[in-house]
């Protein structure tokens, strides 16, 4: 998943039972949530695109043994933000790329060299 240019998560759909439903159903969790504190759609976006455009390497919500979660994280805040129609899925800069997960066969790969 990328934004501004960037890779900001990527993680294997197919590990631990990860899939694009999964993502979805928590990136719509976290916008209903706010939603129910009674919090703006504003101020949900904003909330979101503060979260993205961070440069630090870890975010304070992470501890420091949870790469993986902070993946997660940012992938479920980027399509929070798809939802909310402040990210194109398909922009040039931004979006989601989804790839077929790379063979581990060997001879594969030296044929595709």
């Amino acid at each position: 998943m990328f934004y501004d240019g960037c890779l900001r998560a990527s993680f294997p759909l197919d590990d631990k039972d990860l899939n694009m439903d999964l993502f979805n159903s928590h990136a719509n969790k976290m916008i209903v949530d706010a939603l129910r504190d009674k919090q703006s759609l504003n101020f949900i976006k904003m909330t979101l695109l503060a979260t993205l455009t961070t440069k630090k390497k870890k975010l304070s919500i992470v501890t420091d043994n949870d790469n993986f979660l902070e993946n997660q994280f940012l992938g479920y805040t980027i399509l929070a933000l798809i939802k909310l129609k402040k990210i194109d899925p398909d922009g040039d800069n931004e979006g989601i790329l989804i790839t077929k997960k790379y063979p581990r066969d060997t001879a594969y790969r030296s044929r595709l060299r």
